[in-house]
């Protein structure tokens, strides 16, 4: 029996189309590790307040006024590229929903190992 030269080689899994986007984007990119880090904490945040106003049944309209505020506000706030919530608005909603709010201090650019933290992370994603 012969064998073609192409199936005695070892077949490599290619890599994923994900996988080379991150290399290209993020690996050895510790700044823009760390502004998609935050971008993702904002996209969770506007998730957040949308899954406890769905929760309770509310529209933007409804918990709008509940809160002494306009639709398009909170519509804002649940908006993946909004970055200007006050604290004043997130404790009206954390009050109004029974949540706590918690907010820290981190820094803008990550330490070395935390940069190869995060590229771990990422490259599962």
């Amino acid at each position: 029996m012969i064998r073609s030269t192409t199936a005695k080689k070892k077949q490599r899994a290619s890599p994923s189309g994900s996988r080379i986007l991150f290399d290209r984007l993020y690996r050895g990119k510790p700044q823009r590790i760390a502004a998609l880090k935050r971008t993702r904490e904002e996209l969770a945040l506007g998730r957040q307040i949308r899954a406890l106003r769905e929760s309770e049944g509310l529209s933007q309209n409804a918990l709008a006024k509940a809160l002494g505020t306009q639709a398009p506000a909170i519509s804002r706030i649940e908006d993946a590229d909004y970055d200007g919530h006050s604290l004043r608005i997130l404790r009206k909603i954390a009050d109004y929903f029974g949540q706590n709010l918690i907010v820290s201090f981190q820094p803008k650019s990550p330490s070395a190992a935390t940069a190869r933290r995060y590229e771990r992370e990422l490259a599962h994603v």
